[in-house]
């Protein structure tokens, strides 16, 4: 009877299985954390004042403050979830801390969509190697 053989994986296969495995949650954990900042603290309507694109290398970033009144106090901070096309509007807003957070659902919801489908693929991993070791197991020797 011919036995079944292992192959070694190498550094880079190691490597990639882990980022296969991690993917998804790059996606899903930012997609709750913003579900769960719109969905906390006091609800207000900000108005946002100012946007700036920050560059870094390849990668660009736009923060915006903005202004909303809590307990007859107006407040000024940054204004999470908005882009500069909501520059000079009125946004539905929770606060928490010094930062409002938009109660738009839109990034939330694509983030999390986007992450959905990639958890197929370490489900799938985990369930071949399952069936795998069965298999090993379930062979006379």
């Amino acid at each position: 009877m011919i036995e079944p053989t292992r192959t070694k994986r190498g550094p880079f296969s190691v490597v990639l299985i882990v980022l296969i495995m991690i993917f998804p949650f790059l996606f899903i954990g930012p997609g709750v954390w913003l579900l769960v900042q719109s969905a906390v603290g006091t609800r207000v309507e900000a108005r946002v004042d100012d946007c700036s694109l920050q560059v870094t290398g390849r990668t660009y970033a736009e923060y915006c403050t903005g202004t909303w009144t809590i307990d007859g106090h107006v407040v000024h901070g940054n204004v999470d979830g908005v882009s500069s096309s909501d520059e000079g509007h009125t946004v539905s807003a929770t606060v928490r801390g010094d930062t409002a957070y938009s109660t738009s659902l839109v990034l939330p919801l694509i983030l999390i969509g986007l992450g959905l489908p990639f958890l197929i693929l370490p489900y799938r991993a985990v369930r071949t190697r399952r069936r795998r070791r069965q298999a090993e197991k379930a062979q006379p020797t």
